[in-house]
């Protein structure tokens, strides 16, 4: 049986647990791979707007609220609106030394009318952001603007 209410995805990453944590919750950091333009205050109760712009503008979206939880270099936590359906993100960031392990999980979903296609409307695109956050940190690339036609500045 699937679970409907979650997506649990992780990748290793050949960066230090600070590198890849700064990616997660700093502005510079998070436009480098997953927004077109970041607010972040990292820190439980500080704000955040994440914004992405496309080629399309019709695909413009936004995200804000508070963070939940930021345990540096470990894990951060933040509400997501997804359609009506509030939900939550929540990154964890394990290992020692040039290798970790990056967990997304994002949940909630099967408060949702359709939980099977609000979560898969989702899956795809963080299964794209979770490679893009490895191929930046590994070699400095960001493949949004190629793939996605998402703009970056």
């Amino acid at each position: 049986m699937s679970n409907n209410n979650v997506i649990d995805q992780s990748i290793t990453v050949n960066a230090s647990r600070e590198q890849v944590f700064s990616a997660l919750v700093e502005a510079g950091g998070l436009t480098r791979w997953f927004l077109s333009k970041a607010e972040s205050e990292a820190k439980a109760g500080g704000w955040f707007k994440y914004s992405w712009e496309f080629n399309d503008a019709d695909q413009n979206g936004s995200q804000e609220g508070a963070y939940t939880e930021v345990v540096r270099p470990e894990k951060v936590s933040y509400p997501w609106q997804a359609g009506d359906t509030p939900t939550k993100v929540t990154f964890t960031v394990q290992g020692d030394g040039d290798k970790v392990t990056v967990q997304l999980v994002h949940s909630g979903f099967g408060a949702a009318k359709n939980p099977d296609q609000l979560r898969e409307m989702h899956a795809g695109p963080w299964q794209f952001y979770m490679a893009n956050l490895k191929n930046h940190l590994e070699n400095g690339g960001d493949l949004r603007a190629e793939q996605l036609g998402q703009v970056t500045y």
